[in-house]
């Protein structure tokens, strides 16, 4: 849209003046920024999985294809949708971890 390409034509004109454009010492900033918000991700998403009641790669995984089968079950007579989840679960435990 017009106002849209406006836009555009604005921030391209603001961030090539003089002044406005990152040096060097602005972009490492930038990257120590980064690594450092990077790193405090990673410990929150460790402290995290160390919580106690968290799912297991493999429940995850089975919530997920469950998910998805659940239609298909729900249309099955009851002998064939448990026997369909149990094969299910027979195949996921060779596939994960």
């Amino acid at each position: 849209t017009a106002r849209e390409a406006f836009r555009i034509a604005d921030r391209n004109h603001t961030v090539n003046q003089e002044g406005n454009r990152a040096t060097s010492d602005t972009l490492k900033a930038a990257k120590a920024k980064l690594a450092v918000e990077r790193e405090r991700m990673q410990r929150a998403k460790d402290a995290y999985d160390r919580t106690p009641g968290s799912l297991s790669e493999g429940d995850a995984t089975a919530m997920v294809v469950n998910g998805f089968i659940e239609p298909i079950v729900k249309t099955l007579p009851m002998d064939y949708a448990i026997e369909m989840n149990r094969l299910i679960q027979l195949q996921m435990v060779g596939a994960i971890g």
